[in-house]
């Protein structure tokens, strides 16, 4: 069976998402969720008064991820890998994942700067999401492979997605729009956010 991946998942858009998911794709779907600090305090979040025809609580895995340690990517990949796709690559993959990690440092000025700030935030909003791609991929269909074109394993029941399409998504921002960039501020923002937009268009051709 395929599944769906959302994160993070603690806070925010991620644990919107994560329930979004629940309440809205077939009650057999996995939902693989993640929390850098506090997978079980995730878990009652997320769960909490989801109504019991969705069979939340059976579909939801929340495992630990950080998205400043490759180590953590790569044991959720080999994780998930063992869990679905090992048994059966061709009815079982990664079907959709949505990753929104993301840090925010507001200075308004590129005098502002601080050098390890920056680096940290191009570490999260660029190199992170980079390097999930480089471990999901791999536990997804290959656009030339059978089960990328059929529906017969795969929920399409999933909103808005395609039924034979399988979909790797990242959140972005209109910050990082080199066009549109009339109020200036937040310089680390922008500049790892269009740096991170560059790098996801080259990685659409290798799913």
């Amino acid at each position: 069976m395929a599944y769906a991946l959302i994160t993070p998942s603690s806070r925010g858009l991620g644990l919107a998402l994560t329930r979004h998911l629940l309440l809205t794709t077939p009650p057999t779907l996995p939902i693989i969720a993640t929390s850098r600090t506090s997978p079980a305090t995730t878990r009652s979040a997320i769960l909490d008064s989801l109504p019991s025809s969705t069979n939340a609580p059976a579909r939801l895995d929340v495992q630990p991820l950080d998205f400043t340690d490759e180590r953590t990517i790569a044991d959720l990949a080999s994780y998930l890998h063992d869990r679905h796709n090992r048994h059966d690559p061709e009815k079982n993959y990664l079907r959709f994942a949505m990753c929104v990690p993301g840090r925010l440092t507001p200075e308004r000025s590129p005098q502002a700067i601080d050098a390890e700030d920056a680096l940290s935030t191009l570490k999260l909003n660029l190199l992170a999401p980079m390097l999930l791609a480089k471990h999901l991929i791999p536990l997804m269909p290959l656009r030339s492979s059978s089960n990328s074109s059929s529906s017969d394993h795969l929920p399409e029941q999933i909103p808005g997605l395609n039924k034979h399409h399988a979909l790797l998504a990242f959140m972005s921002a209109r910050v990082g729009s080199i066009s549109d960039n009339n109020t200036r501020g937040g310089e680390e923002w922008r500049k790892s956010e269009m740096c991170g937009d560059a790098s996801r268009d080259g990685e659409d051709g290798f799913e």
